[in-house]
């Protein structure tokens, strides 16, 4: 698991915007966190996630997936304090449909 994540954080390095990696970091940390039984790590990788939900040009799966994935880590606090990844994902599908019905003229979604 370091091994994975000494490549994620190289790769981060020469692409500091890839929200592959970015996620692939965070599922490394989540890994390691399960491993050691580590909620520090474990917030660690949380974080990790919540940078893709902010990169720009996230494909639509992983910005579910990292979204799911971040939401269901946090419920180890009791609660999920992910309450902006609806409002994100919300306001990407809106400005791709808005994007989207310039470019052809009819909605997407």
């Amino acid at each position: 698991m370091n091994t994975a994540m000494t490549q994620f954080d190289s790769i981060l390095r020469r692409y500091p915007r890839s929200p592959r990696a970015q996620f692939g970091k965070a599922q490394s940390l989540n890994a390691l966190a399960e491993q050691r039984r580590s909620n520090t790590i474990l917030e660690q990788a949380i974080d990790e996630c919540l940078k893709v939900l902010v990169l720009d040009g996230v494909p639509k799966e992983l910005f579910i997936k990292a979204g799911t994935f971040c939401a269901d880590r946090q419920s180890f606090r009791g609660t999920v304090l992910c309450l902006e990844f609806p409002i994100i994902y919300f306001s990407y599908t809106v400005l791709f449909n808005i994007a989207w019905r310039q470019c052809c003229g009819k909605e997407l979604v």
